[in-house]
C-alpha cells in the first residue's frame, strides 16, 4: 500500500489524562504567581503604612519637642513679669494670657465632658472649641505652652520723656506692618516683661495700649517698667491634643492663637493617643525629681506647682490608616500598659516615646 506523505497524514490529539495533567500544572503555575503578587501586595502595603507611621511620629516629635523647650521664653528677661490683661468672667481670656504662671500646662480628658483639675481657665478655651467633649478622644491628654516669638521690633520711646517717670499709654517702636488693634503682644527687656493688648496702632510707629476699648482689654496702661531700647515680641500660647479629622482618622490637633473663637488646625493624622507625665521638682534643686500625670492628687493642682515642672515625657500611639495591614491583631505595650485590640482590629501601631527638657527652666 502507498503511504501517504507526511505533510497529509493524520495527526493525534491529546488524551484526556494528559489534557489534565496540563491543566493542572497550570493551575499550579498560576497559584504560584497570584501567591507572589498577593505577597507582594501585602508586603507593599505593610511597608508603605510603615514608612507614613515613622513619618508622621518623627513630625509629631519634632513639632512638640521643639515647642517644649522653647516654653517659657521670654527673650533675655527675668522672672519679673507683669500681665496688663483683664481677667473676665470664668477666666476665659485669663487662660490664654496666663502666660506668667504656666509656661507649661497639661489636662486629661477623663470622661465625656469631664476634666482634670483645672489651675487656670477653661480647657475648652485652650482648644478652642466649645463642644470639647465631643471633638476631643476621650482619654486622651491635652498640653497648652506659652512662649514668644520674636518679631523683630524695637521699643525707641516711652512717652512722656523716655526715663518712664510717668505712666502713658504708648510706645514708639520701629516701623512695623505686623503690629495690629487687638492684638495682645509682649514688651521685654533683660531685667522686666509686660503683656499687654495694643488697642490702636497708628503711623506705623505709635503703639497705644489704653483701658477700657478692646477685648479683653487692659486692665491698666501702667506696663510697670522702662522698655526703650528693648523689643515687642509675639506672645504665643498653643494647645495640642487628639480629636478625630473629617476622615474619622485621630489626629494631632494644635489651637495656635490667642483668641477663643479662632480655629484650631489639623498638623498630623494616624496619632490614636497622647499620653503625657511632667517632671516635676519637688526640693527646689533644679532636678527632675518624679514623673507625674496632670492630674495626679497633691502633684500639680495649683498654679505653684505648675511651675516645678521641668521636663515633659510624651507617649504618642501611631496607627496605620487602613485596617488589614497586619495577617492577625498586634498586641503592644502603649503607656505601661499591655493591649490587645479586637480580632477584626488589622492596624499596624508604633509607639514613640521622648522626654524633653524645658530649657527656659532647667538650670
Amino acid at each position: 500500500m502507498k503511504r501517504m506523505p507526511l505533510p497529509f497524514a493524520k495527526q493525534g490529539g491529546l488524551t484526556l489524562i494528559e489534557l489534565m495533567i496540563g491543566m493542572a500544572l497550570g493551575l499550579l503555575v498560576l497559584s504560584g504567581i497570584g501567591y507572589i503578587y498577593l505577597g507582594s501586595r501585602q508586603s507593599y502595603k505593610l511597608q508603605d503604612n510603615m514608612a507614613r507611621i515613622q513619618e508622621n511620629g518623627r513630625y509629631a516629635m519634632e513639632i512638640l519637642g521643639r515647642e517644649i523647650r522653647m516654653a517659657g521664653f521670654q527673650g533675655c528677661s527675668t522672672a519679673k513679669f507683669k500681665s496688663t490683661i483683664n481677667a473676665q468672667a470664668g477666666a476665659q481670656n485669663n487662660y490664654i494670657y496666663d502666660f506668667s504662671r504656666n509656661a507649661v500646662e497639661g489636662f486629661n480628658a477623663t470622661g465625656v465632658g469631664t476634666w482634670s483639675t483645672v489651675t487656670s481657665g477653661n480647657p475648652a478655651t485652650a482648644v478652642g472649641v466649645s463642644n470639647i467633649d465631643t471633638l476631643v478622644v476621650s482619654g486622651t491628654d491635652v498640653i497648652a505652652l506659652r512662649s514668644t516669638d520674636s518679631l523683630g521690633i524695637r521699643i525707641t520711646g516711652q512717652p512722656t520723656d523716655n526715663n518712664c517717670g510717668d505712666t502713658t499709654a504708648d510706645l514708639k517702636v520701629t516701623s512695623n506692618t505686623l503690629l495690629s488693634d487687638g492684638l495682645v503682644v509682649m514688651a521685654t527687656n533683660c531685667t522686666h516683661a509686660t503683656v499687654f493688648q495694643i488697642t490702636n496702632f497708628n503711623s506705623g510707629q505709635n503703639v497705644v495700649h489704653n483701658t477700657g476699648t478692646a477685648s479683653p482689654g487692659n486692665a491698666t496702661k501702667d506696663l510697670g517698667a522702662c522698655f526703650v531700647d528693648g523689643d515687642i515680641v509675639a506672645v504665643s500660647a498653643k494647645s495640642y491634643y487628639i480629636r478625630n479629622n473629617l476622615a474619622g482618622i485621630p489626629a494631632l490637633f494644635r489651637k495656635a492663637s490667642l483668641s477663643a473663637t479662632s480655629s484650631a488646625e489639623e498638623l498630623v493624622d494616624g496619632i490614636e493617643d497622647m499620653q503625657i507625665k511632667y517632671g516635676i521638682d519637688t526640693n527646689a534643686d533644679g532636678a527632675v525629681d518624679e514623673y507625674v500625670d496632670a492630674d495626679e492628687p497633691n502633684k500639680l493642682d495649683t498654679a505653684a506647682r505648675w511651675a516645678t515642672v521641668l521636663s515633659v515625657r510624651i507617649n504618642l500611639l501611631l496607627v496605620s490608616r487602613e485596617n488589614g495591614v497586619l495577617d492577625a491583631p498586634q498586641r503592644y505595650v502603649f503607656n505601661g500598659s499591655t493591649v490587645d485590640p479586637p480580632s477584626t482590629d488589622r492596624r499596624l501601631r508604633f509607639v514613640y516615646t521622648a522626654t524633653i527638657g524645658v530649657r527656659n527652666r532647667l538650670l
